[in-house]
């Protein structure tokens, strides 16, 4: 087994051709968009998603329309928020990376100052926001596990073991 991380766009194109076995942890939708795909068990991952901004500005989803301002957010985080219907509809200008770690570092660096960030379950050491910032919570969300359908054999029994593994912590 082999474990490797792939910008988004290609990853889904990949996984949903068969090339890619299984994702750990993807927006609970996804086989909608990806035929080819299909959820297993529970979720892996609880996450929060957060707008950052600087201290001295209105930190709302009002930012989202605001077109004197650029919110940056990665690929993945926008998904999530289109899937829940949220306000992630912008009028102002947006940017999309791959990583959210990267835009964790232009915000340390400040070289960005609005962005979407992902907070994931409490086991999990974040790396730290180091400069000063106000967030706005935009929602909590599950990220399912996924596998290619050529493993459909396989659902059932991985869906009982995530959920025994999950139940044991």
């Amino acid at each position: 087994m082999r474990f490797v991380q792939l910008p988004m766009a290609r990853r889904l194109k990949l996984f949903n051709a068969g090339v890619i076995d299984a994702d750990l942890a993807a927006r609970s939708n996804l086989s909608k968009s990806y035929p080819d795909v299909l959820q297993v068990g529970p979720p892996l991952l609880p996450l929060d998603l957060y707008l950052i901004c600087p201290p001295d500005t209105q930190c709302t989803e009002q930012r989202f329309q605001d077109t004197s301002v650029s919110v940056y957010s990665s690929r993945g985080s926008k998904a999530l928020l289109d899937e829940d219907g949220h306000i992630f509809s912008l009028k102002g200008l947006a940017t999309y990376v791959d990583s959210p770690r990267q835009l964790l570092t232009l915000f340390n660096q400040r070289r960005v100052d609005y962005f979407v960030h992902v907070v994931v379950s409490q086991k999990i050491e974040e790396a730290p926001i180091q400069r000063p910032y106000q967030s706005f919570f935009l929602g909590s969300y599950n990220l399912p596990h996924h596998v290619h359908k050529s493993h459909n054999d396989m659902v059932s029994s991985l869906s009982t073991d995530l959920s025994r593994i999950f139940s044991a912590q």
